[in-house]
């Protein structure tokens, strides 16, 4: 962006709409453009053979990067490049990231609204919590626990509150935890999880730290500057990890691993420990 400006360059970036009012205050120099990516399934912004009026993209991976709303006004750039791994691929170019890090900007009044509801709660510290992604096929089920194994993270249950921040519906494992636990995760139903990612933020930064698997949930607490125990489970995801196991982009994110890749009891033996830590609480 900095490039740009000197160079009298309109740079644009395409942003998924869920992101795009809290991209756009965090980056007020740069222009986005709300793009909606079809790679969930069929859509007929995708693919649509029966209506002839609808464009096919010229490349089938298209479909996980952008919709025809944004293919079909390529021709009003100079450049127009689809750079979905750009900042993996820019790490192992340069050998390495120096820059440092930055943080999203929350809505003050969100932050505001949701500090409030959190010491309605309690007045004790809160633990943002979510346990798998919204779409558990059977090669990602490797990377994600279930919440009834989370035993040794719900030991402490009566020293902090536990919120849930999985975006779809939890409610019977939910429901589980306190049957097999005696831990009640508060969950904020009003909200929509999955959509309004302005007031998912707006939660995080009022947490003392957020437990996630690689996710858009992990992600979003990472860049907003919360405090954040990222399970990984597989060895793909270690190029992130510095050699002091924090994520080398989001300082603020710890990267938990198990004892072995694929051993969810030490994975979650691990957090608990890494979140007593945290919580002033001596470890197991």
């Amino acid at each position: 962006s900095k490039y740009a400006k000197m160079n009298s360059i309109r740079l644009h970036i395409g942003v998924e709409p869920r992101f795009m009012t809290l991209i756009q205050r965090s980056f007020p120099d740069i222009n986005m453009i709300a793009v909606e990516r079809k790679h969930r399934g069929p859509h007929q912004n995708a693919v649509d053979i029966n209506n002839s009026s609808v464009p096919l993209l010229p490349n089938q991976k298209l479909y996980y990067i952008f919709d025809h709303a944004m293919w079909e006004t390529r021709n009003e750039f100079d450049f127009f490049m689809a750079l979905p791994m750009v900042v993996r691929d820019i790490y192992a170019m340069e050998k390495g990231f120096k820059a440092k890090g930055f943080a999203l900007t929350p809505d003050n009044s969100l932050v505001k609204k949701y500090s409030e509801r959190m010491r309605a709660i309690s007045n004790k510290p809160k633990v943002g919590i979510s346990w798998r992604s919204g779409i558990t096929t059977q090669n990602r089920s490797i990377h994600y626990t279930s919440i009834d194994e989370w035993g040794p993270i719900f030991e402490i249950g009566d020293k902090v509150d536990f919120i849930n921040l999985q975006y779809d519906d939890a409610a019977r494992e939910l429901d589980k935890v306190k049957e097999l636990f005696g831990v009640n995760v508060y969950s904020l139903p009003d909200v929509d999880l999955y959509n309004d990612f302005e007031s998912l933020v707006a939660i995080m930064v009022n947490l003392k730290a957020v437990i996630a698997p690689s996710s858009v949930t992990a992600e979003l607490s990472g860049a907003a500057g919360c405090t954040t125990l990222n399970m990984i489970n597989s060895a793909e995801g270690l190029w992130r990890r510095d050699k002091s196991g924090r994520d080398i982009f989001h300082k603020c994110m710890h990267v938990i691993t198990p004892n072995n890749f694929g051993d969810k009891k030490s994975l979650i033996y691990n957090t608990s420990n890494e979140l007593k830590k945290l919580i002033g609480l001596p470890s197991s």
